[in-house]
This record gives structure tokens, C-alpha cells and sequence, in this order.
């Protein structure tokens, strides 16, 4: 990884740790959309991170895009990624009960 991209995934693990996680919780009790946190994402340039640089991206490849989610990622709560596990579980089972629901029309 380059001196850039290695910058790049360090404002991200920064961001998160010091102003998204901590308040991750919070949004998880209240079931409530992050607006603060999509916010600093946005100001910090990293919602646009695969979009190219001559767009007003930071035209990220793939594996410095993937790094950022990552770091996003790893510091969020246990009891999101356990709620995203069911929500998944979920949505999963409704397609496929939608899907069986259509066959059978």
C-alpha cells in the first residue's frame, strides 16, 4: 500500500474510532439513522472514495476501497453487527418466502 492509500485508511480508522464510534451505540438503541456520522463521513471525503478523482472523488482502487470499509467496519459495535447478522437473516428469509409466494401464482 502507498504512503497515500496508507493515509487514506489511517482517516478513516481516525474518524471512525474517534467520532463514529463512539456514539454507535446510541444509534443502535434509538434504531435510528446515523445522520451525524454520514455527515463526517461525507466531510471527510470518504463517501466518494471509488468515485474517480476527475469526478470529486478520491478515485480509490479497489483494495485501498475495501481497506476504508474495512476500517470502518472494525470498529463498530457488536451489537450492530449482531442486529445487521439478523436483519440479514431476515431479509433473506422474506425473499425467499416472496420469491416462493411468486412461483406459486
Amino acid at each position: 500500500m502507498s504512503e497515500i492509500q496508507r493515509a487514506v485508511v489511517e482517516r478513516a480508522e481516525r474518524l471512525t474510532r474517534e467520532r463514529i464510534a463512539p456514539r454507535a451505540n446510541e444509534y443502535d438503541a434509538a434504531a435510528a439513522n446515523p445522520i451525524e456520522s454520514w455527515r463526517d463521513l461525507w466531510s471527510e471525503g470518504l463517501l466518494a472514495g471509488a468515485i474517480p478523482a476527475s469526478h470529486g472523488g478520491l478515485g480509490l482502487d479497489m483494495a485501498t476501497y475495501i481497506a476504508v470499509i474495512r476500517a470502518h467496519s472494525s470498529t463498530r459495535s457488536a451489537p450492530r453487527r449482531r442486529r445487521n447478522a439478523i436483519s440479514t437473516r431476515s431479509c433473506a428469509t422474506a425473499s425467499s418466502s416472496a420469491a416462493g409466494a411468486a412461483s406459486r401464482q
